[in-house]
């Protein structure tokens, strides 16, 4: 017989309690919850300086949303954006995983503002990523990012589930009573979460800006590590492709031949 079952009561202890947030990474409950929120990572002046990039780098065309995206803002090799990675005070953090032997295969911007405003259905990053499944995003609040203008909503210790076998939105079957989580960060916090545990994001009401520059980590002889934040690598395998370059006939692929498909059988009924 199919079912879920969960340990509700300790979820509840532990989410009721507020035991995810705080200065310091407590590691025990972020093995058991799928995410921490770490409060002050980063100066005033840390953030202000990659605010002021990312805000001038989007007015000029520098960063562009990808169409293809809800949120997201591309940030290519060699853009001031990766530097975060260099920081003092982000290595402070991101030296406690993988025995700190830490890569990254992207650095991107999750962003929602007064031209986009969705949101986001509920999912788990590791269906659309390559690589070993045991990996973290790094959300770092650039501004003010809480319920009201599409903040991260999070499912506490959804990561045990593992990958889901697919992609896309996820129904929410979850017994009655389980905890959510709605993130509220200043600037300067940053969310931890494991790329396994389900997360959404509702509208942006305010239509104030919502800019979180998410890092991506994972241990460093992953073969999709494309940046190296600490320590050495030492495997020689190496993956760095991603969709067409991997797949002749997956499911996507598949599913665009459709689209592809009907769209023209739907252009030759109008013109008949």
């Amino acid at each position: 017989m199919s079912e879920v079952n969960v340990p509700l009561d300790e979820l509840l202890r532990s989410v009721e309690g507020g035991l995810y947030s705080s200065p310091k990474l407590d590691w025990d409950v972020l093995k058991f919850l799928g995410f921490y929120v770490v409060r002050n990572l980063l100066s005033p002046a840390t953030v202000k300086k990659y605010l002021d990039i990312y805000r001038s780098d989007m007015e000029s065309g520098v960063l562009k949303k990808n169409d293809a995206h809800l949120t997201e803002v591309q940030v290519k090799p060699g853009h001031a954006l990766r530097d975060v990675i260099a920081e003092p005070e982000f290595l402070a953090l991101a030296s406690q995983f993988y025995g700190g032997q830490v890569g990254s295969d992207y650095v991107r911007v999750v962003k929602k503002d007064a031209f986009n405003q969705d949101p986001v259905f509920l999912h788990q990053d590791s269906s659309y990523q390559v690589g070993w499944l045991d990996r973290y995003s790094l959300f770092i609040a650039l501004t003010p990012c809480h319920f009201d203008n599409g903040g991260l909503v999070l499912y506490p210790g959804t990561h045990h589930f593992g990958y889901l076998s697919d992609a896309g939105e996820i129904r929410d079957f979850l017994p009655d009573g389980y905890p959510r989580v709605k993130s509220s960060l200043e600037p300067g916090d940053v969310v931890v979460m494991h790329s396994c545990t389900w997360h959404s994001s509702p509208v942006n009401i305010t239509h104030d800006d919502r800019v979180y520059l998410e890092v991506h980590l994972q241990n460093i002889d992953d073969p999709s590590t494309v940046m190296e934040v600490c320590g050495t690598r030492t495997s020689p395998w190496r993956l760095t492709l991603k969709g067409d370059d991997l797949f002749v006939n997956s499911r996507v692929q598949r599913l665009k031949s459709l689209y592809s498909e009907r769209d023209t059988w739907r252009g030759t009924q109008t013109k008949s």
